[in-house]
Order: C-alpha cells, then structure tokens, then sequence
C-alpha cells in the first residue's frame, strides 16, 4: 500500500473516533478507514479536504470533546472552534483535553492542569466577575492538596491560590484590568491560563518560571553589554579607563587563584603528613 495512503487512512480512523466524520458517504456507503479515499465525499466536502482542516486533530494537538448542544452556543461565545457537537480544544501533543463540570481542562503529565472556564468574554472586568461569582463550582473542581495558578505567555511569575476568589483578586491589580483600553484587556485575556495543578505541577511551574527569567536575564544582559561596548567606542578616554580597570581586576583574580592554589597545596600537604603520622601510631 502506497505510504500517503496508508498516512490518510490512519488520519480517517483519528477523525472517526473523534467524532468530526460520520458513519457514512454521501453515496450512502458505510465509512470504513481501511477502504477510504481522498475523493469520498461527506456532507458534501471530499475526505482529503477534511483531513487538512482537521490536521491538528490527527497531529494529537487538538481534541475534539463532545458537549450538549445547548451549551456549544456558550463555548462558540468564549471563542472555541466547533464541529460536529464538539468543540476543538488545542493543546500541546503530550497533554490531555477533557471536560470536567463544564470546564475544559487540559492536563499535563507532570501534573501540570489548564483550566479553561467558558465564561463569554465583553471586557476583563466583566469575565473575572463573572468567574468571581461562580466560585463554588469552580473551587469544587479542585482536591484538597491541589491549587489554582495564574500563567501569562511571557510572563515571569509562578502565583498559586487555594481559592479562586484569591487568584481573581490578584489578577484585578494587574494594570491592563483596570485600563480602559479595551486592546490591553483582549490581549491580557489572550494570553491568560488559569490552571490546576498539584504539588509537582507547581513546582514544575516554578522550574519553568526560573528558566524563563534566567534566560531573559542572560539576554538582556548581553544586550546591555553591546550598547556598552558601542559606547565606549565612540569615547576613547572612557575606553582607556575601562581597559585600566579590566586590567587591575584580571591581576586581581590570578593572584587570588594563585593563593587559593598555594592553600589547596598546603592543606594537601598538612593531610598527608597528619595521615603519615596516624598510620605510624596506629599500624
């Protein structure tokens, strides 16, 4: 069987138990992966059209989850793609979506949860209150030993919260909450992940965070350093001086490595002569 054949017949068999193709052609046949072609039809769009479309779905990076179609208009309205009764969750490929009391979870092996509440979005101030009032329900997706955290792409924080009151009152100091600029609040909202996690997603988390912030450190350092240099070298008397100053701190490591190398060799000889003389008294 030709590869690429063989490549979308699998893709058929993930959108059939996804539930985004149904059970038959237009021509009425029953929908078998192991005989489709590319040029089958199916509510009127070929196959292999539908396995582009859905390509994230075969890849593993969206789940397709099915939810009652009286609530599809209120995910629609917090901005999930839908298909077929289902909404289109993506994700990372080694995470899990799936819906718990309403809310759409993804969870990462490392114990690392998102928690995606469909609460339609007009402004910030209105989602978080909305969030805000329906905190019972959503605290009740939580265990005990678990905690809600506060996650923005980029970002440099790791904040965890017992309580979801905690982590929305937080979020309300944040400047582009209160800004009426409603383009700094749909951005804050598009970058926002509220999570669940336990004690080792939250450490994961913080790991994470650390990384982050030590490797944007070590950016901003090296791009310091390069407007530095550029502007010692429109000054050569401030270059001299630095050149000066680099010189007498290069002299001053060596001669320190140079004691500590002369103290590593004195307390080597010290040890040698302390355990000649133990071998003498105790051998």
């Amino acid at each position: 069987m030709d590869s690429d054949l063989r490549s979308f017949r699998h893709s058929i068999s993930v959108l059939k138990k996804q539930g985004l193709l149904p059970k038959r052609t237009d021509t009425t046949l029953k929908l078998d992966a192991r005989s489709a072609i590319p040029s089958m039809k199916v509510k009127g769009k070929r196959l292999d059209t539908l396995v582009r479309k859905f390509d994230d779905v075969v890849s593993g990076k969206t789940t397709a989850l099915k939810v009652p179609s009286n609530q599809l208009p209120k995910y629609r309205r917090a901005g999930f793609e839908t298909a077929r009764g289902r909404i289109l969750v993506p994700h990372a490929a080694n995470e899990k979506a799936r819906i718990i009391g309403g809310q759409v979870s993804i969870k990462h092996p490392k114990g690392i949860e998102r928690v995606q509440i469909p609460v339609e979005f007009k402004n910030l101030k209105q989602y978080l209150r909305d969030i805000k009032a329906d905190y019972k329900r959503i605290n009740a997706l939580k265990h005990r030993n678990e905690y809600f955290g506060i996650r923005l792409h980029g970002g440099q924080r790791a904040n965890f919260y017992a309580d979801i009151r905690d982590l929305i009152r937080d979020l309300e100091k944040y400047e582009a909450v209160q800004s009426r600029n409603r383009y700094k609040q749909e951005d804050l909202y598009k970058h926002l992940e509220i999570m669940r996690m336990n004690r080792t997603g939250a450490k994961e988390i913080e790991r994470q965070v650390d990384t982050k912030r030590t490797k944007t450190n070590r950016e901003k350092a090296r791009k310091n350093a390069k407007k530095f240099r550029r502007r010692l070298k429109d000054n050569p008397e401030k270059q001299a001086e630095y050149n000066a100053a680099t010189a007498q701190r290069q002299r001053e490591y060596r001669a320190r490595i140079a004691k500590d190398k002369e103290k590593s060799a004195h307390i080597r000889a010290m040890n040698k002569k302390h355990q000649k003389k133990w071998r003498k008294n105790n051998l």
